[in-house]
């Protein structure tokens, strides 16, 4: 949990990448 708030890049990366899944997975 520390790590999201000591890396906000990464935790952006992964919710990018997590949203993008999303996207692919209705479409």
């Amino acid at each position: 949990m520390f790590d999201i708030l000591l890396r906000p890049c990464n935790t952006v990366t992964a919710v990018t990448e997590l949203t993008f899944s999303i996207y692919l997975w209705r479409y």
